[in-house]
């Protein structure tokens, strides 16, 4: 089976080595579209390991906003133009570690065990890596030693990103988390998600609060949540707050107490839980 990932970066340099080495270990090309990236990530592509098993790679122009709209719809073009010649997408990030909750399974197999089931699209469930205890670590092979995580999720589907390529569906209008405009069969199985988003502290005080958000987005209801969050929110909480792996390869990730929002926005939901729990007395009384 054929299956071609599409990642969107920009100055990813310390995740995109160790992204694609976790692809390519795992039987899977990939496209590439490149926001004017200018820290080097795109010289690792010229690498031999990496170039061989590159299968489109596109610019796109960085005018000092985060245009997500915009990248999503150059990527469905990619989408489109492989459809003819692969059996399955996937829409992933540089961030992104994917695989079956099954030990030993590679990701390519896992896809094609589930395809045989007749299901068209497979959703991923999302753990939060936090790196709490110790950095997320540049060109280490396998797994990162991260331990902690929370299970993020606000309904399922979470993320549907991957699919049978025939399908041809709109990943735009979701904001590239689901399928539109088509009918399909959505697996019964899941596959684990590990999103690596933050490399140490000091890239999660700086990650959102200096990057600048298309307007037009913010006021779709897009990337709120990061925008309006101060430096201050992004200290990560304590392990106690957080599950823990014994060992970080370990596949048995919970699902248990699924967060619909993620740990910046605790303290404020709560106090927002609170306020509400407290209107609803008062109307009693």
């Amino acid at each position: 089976m054929d299956i071609v990932a599409v990642l969107a970066m920009r100055n990813e340099k310390a995740y995109l080595a160790n992204a694609l080495q976790h692809l390519i270990d795992n039987g899977i090309r990939y496209a590439i579209l490149d926001n004017d990236s200018d820290d080097g990530s795109p010289e690792l592509l010229k690498e031999d390991r990496f170039r061989r098993h590159l299968v489109d790679y596109r610019t796109f122009p960085y005018n000092g906003i985060y245009e997500w709209q915009a990248i999503l719809e150059t990527k469905q073009a990619m989408y489109e133009q492989l459809a003819d010649s692969v059996d399955w997408l996937m829409h992933i990030d540089p961030d992104e570690y994917v695989h079956s909750y099954r030990p030993g399974e590679r990701l390519d197999e896992a896809i094609a065990r589930i395809a045989e089931t007749g299901a068209d699209a497979i959703n991923f469930d999302e753990f939060v890596f936090l790196p709490v205890e110790t950095d997320y670590i540049p060109g280490h092979p396998g797994v990162q030693p991260l331990r902690h995580y929370y299970y993020f999720s606000h309904g399922t589907p979470q993320k549907i990103n991957a699919w049978r390529a025939a399908l041809r569906p709109d990943k735009v209008r979701s904001g590239g988390h689901k399928l539109h405009g088509v009918d399909y069969r959505l697996a019964d199985e899941t596959l684990a998600m590990r999103h690596y988003m933050f490399t140490d502290q000091d890239h999660a005080y700086r990650k959102y609060t200096q990057r600048r958000f298309a307007q037009a987005e913010l006021k779709r209801g897009w990337h709120v949540n990061r925008a309006n969050a101060g430096r201050a929110a992004y200290r990560f909480p304590s392990p106690g707050r957080l599950k823990a792996l014994a060992d970080p390869a370990d596949r048995d990730l919970s699902r248990a107490d699924p967060k619909p929002v993620h740990y910046w926005q605790w303290g404020a939901r709560a106090w927002m839980q609170r306020k509400a729990r407290g209107l609803a007395r008062r109307l009693k009384g």
